[in-house]
């Protein structure tokens, strides 16, 4: 995401769910949205691609949430979307 394109503080104060964020195009969307000042909750089922992120991302002032696991489990959309 080229995020010269948006105002800085575009995000501030909103919560940016982003699935699939441990790598890929869901990691370049997530260091996105945290740079514009969103709240970005980071979700993959893969933990330490997410702990990574989360380390990558630590200094983002909207701050940084992780929550694993895997969406085509029963519940676990419902799951995601109540902490976000």
């Amino acid at each position: 995401m080229i995020t010269a394109t948006f105002a800085e503080r575009l995000f501030d104060g909103k919560t940016a769910l982003i699935t699939g964020a441990a790598g890929g195009i869901g990691a370049g969307i997530a260091r996105g949205f945290a740079s514009l000042g969103a709240r970005v909750l980071l979700q993959d089922k893969d933990r330490e691609g997410l702990a990574q992120m989360a380390t990558e991302l630590a200094g983002a002032r909207g701050g940084i949430a992780t929550l694993d696991g895997d969406l085509s489990m029963p519940g676990m959309a419902d799951t995601v979307f109540d902490r976000a």
